[in-house]
């Protein structure tokens, strides 16, 4: 379950940095998705970027486009730099992998600290190879692992709950 909410999660981060708004994501996109998971999704996002009055489209500054051009803004971000990895690095984890880590930096679920902090536990905890899956399911610890130690201002909805 926590995988899939990570899932969602990504794809509302992705539609909302290409300049869509949360209302604009038709019922169709989320048709995989149960109410529960759509509902923890939708609050994850809302409460990491809430909207303000300079923010019309569901996010901060780091989610938006430029909608001139439909290319990502790096604006937030401006000495943002891709991490390489050596060689070492390279023989644990697989390019699909390394992919989804550098995604999820640029897209704003994860910051470059926590990007190190998985690099850093495949390197420590294990001699093979870490797959796509296994990448997802260390991000959504971390998601979820923060959300729990960090609740004393936000209520998150745990995958089973729902907002009406």
């Amino acid at each position: 379950m926590r995988n899939s909410i990570v899932d969602l999660i990504v794809l509302l981060a992705r539609r909302v940095r290409l300049g869509e708004s949360l209302n604009d994501i038709k019922d169709d996109t989320l048709k995989n998705f149960d109410k529960s998971e759509i509902s923890a999704a939708y609050s994850w996002i809302l409460q990491k970027y809430p909207v303000t009055e300079n923010t019309p489209v569901p996010g901060n500054a780091y989610l938006k486009s430029d909608k001139t051009t439909k290319t990502p803004s790096n604006k937030a971000n401006p000495d943002h730099n891709h991490r390489v990895l050596h060689f070492a690095e390279r023989m644990l984890i697989t390019p699909e992998a390394y992919g989804y880590l550098l995604e999820m930096v640029e897209i704003g679920i994860i910051d470059q600290h926590v990007m190190e902090s998985v690099i850093e536990k495949v390197m420590f905890h294990t001699s093979e190879k870490i797959t796509l899956e296994q990448v997802k399911k260390m991000i959504a610890e971390h998601l979820f692992e923060t959300n729990r130690t960090s609740q004393s201002n936000h209520s998150f909805l745990k995958g089973n709950e729902s907002v009406n």
